[in-house]
C-alpha cells in the first residue's frame, strides 16, 4: 500500500509541476535550433507567477462563463491526468474510464471556445470556430487510438489498456503514435498547424480565442495549455513503452520519452513553416486515417 501511495504521489506531483517545464524546454530547444539563446528554461513558471499577480481587465460584454471557463479547463485537464498514470500502479480508475478521459479532454476545449464566443468579438469567434473544426478531426483520431487500445487489451480501463502488450501489433502501434503526435501538435497550438507566437494574425486559432484574457485567467490558460502538452506526450510515451515490470523504471523511461518528444516538436517547429489554413484540415484528417488503418490492423490481427 505504501508503494502504491508513492507511485500516486509521484504521478500527481509530476502532473502539477512539470507541464510548464516541458513547455519551457520546447521553447528553449526551438530557440537553440534557430541560433538564438531564447528565454530561460523556467520562463513559463515566471510568466504564470507574474500573471497571477496582475489585475484582470474584463470586458463589460462578458458574463460569468468568461470568468470561470479557464478554471474549468484546468480542472478537467488535471482530472484527465489522474486517469493517465505513468505506470500500471497509479490513481486507479474504473471500467470505462477511457470514455471519461476522452470527455474531459474535449470539455476543456469546449469551454475555451465558449469563453471566446462570450466576448462578442468576431476575431475570437473566428478562432473558436477554427478550434472546434480542428477538434472534430483530432478527437476522432484520439478516439480511434483508444479503440485500438481497447481491442488489444480487451479492457475498457485506461490503466489496463496502456499496460497491454503490442508485441504482435507493431505496425498498428506505429500508425497510432504517428497520428497521435499530429493530434498533439494540433491540440497544443504548435507549428505547422498553429503559431503560438503570433496572436494578432487573422489566421490564428488558439491565441485568437484568448485575446481578451488577462491576469490570473491568462495564467490559467497558459498553464492549461502546458498541461495539455504534458498529457499528450505522456499518452504517446505509454503507447511506445511496454511494461517493464518495474514501475519506477517505467516512469523514468516515460519521462525520457516525453523529453524526446518535446525536443522533436522543437526541431519540427524550427524546420517547417505554417500550413495554409485551407490545407490544415486535410493533414488532421490524415492523422485520423492513420489511426483508422491501425485499428483495422488490430481487428484483422
Amino acid at each position: 500500500m505504501s508503494a502504491h501511495v508513492g507511485y500516486c504521489l509521484f504521478d500527481g506531483l509530476c502532473l502539477l509541476f512539470l507541464p510548464p517545464l516541458f513547455l519551457g524546454l520546447l521553447n528553449k530547444a526551438k530557440a537553440r535550433m534557430q541560433g538564438r539563446i531564447g528565454a530561460p528554461l523556467l520562463q513559463p513558471y515566471y510568466d504564470v507567477i507574474k500573471l497571477m499577480q496582475k489585475e484582470m481587465v474584463i470586458s463589460q460584454t462578458t458574463r460569468l462563463l468568461f470568468r470561470f471557463a479557464p478554471c474549468i479547463t484546468v480542472i478537467t485537464l488535471l482530472l484527465a491526468g489522474a486517469f493517465l498514470p505513468m505506470g500500471p500502479l497509479g490513481f486507479g480508475g474504473f471500467t470505462g474510464d477511457m470514455i471519461f478521459f476522452f470527455t474531459l479532454l474535449a470539455v476543456g476545449q469546449f469551454f475555451t471556445a465558449l469563453a471566446a464566443l462570450d466576448t462578442g468579438s468576431p476575431f475570437e469567434g473566428l478562432g473558436a470556430s477554427r478550434e472546434v473544426t480542428f477538434a472534430c478531426f483530432s478527437k476522432l483520431t484520439l478516439c480511434l487510438v483508444l479503440l485500438c487500445l481497447a481491442r488489444i487489451s480487451g479492457s475498457l480501463n485506461l490503466t489496463e489498456m496502456l499496460s497491454a502488450s503490442w508485441s504482435d501489433q507493431m505496425a498498428s502501434k506505429g500508425l497510432c503514435c504517428a497520428g497521435l503526435f499530429l493530434v498533439a501538435l494540433v491540440a497544443t497550438g504548435r507549428l505547422p498547424f498553429d503559431d503560438s507566437e503570433t496572436p494578432t494574425e487573422l489566421d490564428g486559432v488558439h491565441l485568437a480565442m484568448v485575446f481578451d484574457h488577462s491576469g490570473p485567467k491568462l495564467a490559467e490558460i497558459q498553464y492549461g495549455m502546458s498541461t495539455r502538452l504534458y498529457l499528450y506526450c505522456l499518452l504517446i510515451a505509454r503507447l511506445l513503452l511496454p511494461y517493464s515490470g518495474n514501475p519506477w523504471l517505467l516512469r523514468a523511461e516515460c519521462l525520457g520519452i516525453m523529453l524526446l518528444l518535446v525536443l522533436a516538436m522543437g526541431l519540427l517547429e524550427s524546420t517547417v513553416s505554417r500550413l495554409r489554413l485551407s490545407k490544415t484540415p486535410n493533414v488532421i484528417a490524415g492523422s485520423a486515417l492513420l489511426c483508422a488503418l491501425g485499428f483495422l490492423l488490430t481487428v484483422r490481427g
